[in-house]
């Protein structure tokens, strides 16, 4: 499956935070701001004679532009609004287990409006895994590893970090059907 898709937005009077005193963001109108872009996807169903193999890929283009305000933020780029962003996720599907590695990119972006603070890109690695213990009733574990390669400048997309390397473990235990 390929798509790909357009978009744009006219936005007035359009809240945007940015940084106030200390360590805390600070709501402002924008006045009014446009936001347009490119949206492009291409996923794969799992192919059994590939091993239940499956991927996606995913990539978003956003231009953003302040339209009205101050003569120094007309025409700069949005605050907190990458241009760039790219997803991609590769899973393999078994009948008893599985196993998925995924990574985002996020373009740079600016925390101001006369985009004179850029931060820089940032890019997290997750991967997974899953086990059927049992069938009845449905009994599996799942091991989840977010920012797998314990990157500590990962941050949102307010610029605060995410959290170093995460561990999720997961029992799940589907009720058998009744007859």
């Amino acid at each position: 499956l390929v798509s790909a898709g357009g978009f744009a937005s006219l936005y007035r009077d359009l809240i945007v935070y940015e940084p106030g005193s200390f360590p805390r963001l600070k709501p402002f109108n924008d006045g009014k701001a446009s936001i347009r872009g490119l949206e492009v996807e291409a996923a794969s169903a799992p192919a059994p004679r590939l091993l239940g193999l499956s991927g996606t890929v995913a990539y978003t283009l956003l231009w953003s532009e302040t339209l009205r305000g101050a003569p120094d933020v007309v025409g700069r780029d949005l605050p907190y609004r990458p241009r760039h962003r790219l997803y991609a996720r590769v899973a393999l599907e078994q009948p008893g287990w599985g196993g998925h590695l995924e990574a985002h990119w996020v373009g740079s972006q600016y925390h101001d409006a006369r985009n004179l603070r850029p931060f820089s890109s940032t890019t997290a690695v997750n991967a997974g895994a899953s086990l059927r213990l049992l069938a009845r009733p449905d009994l599996r574990l799942s091991l989840e590893v977010k920012n797998l390669l314990d990157d500590r400048t990962v941050v949102n997309a307010f610029g605060n970090p995410l959290p170093a390397r995460t561990v999720l473990f997961t029992v799940r235990v589907a009720n058998p059907e009744r007859g």
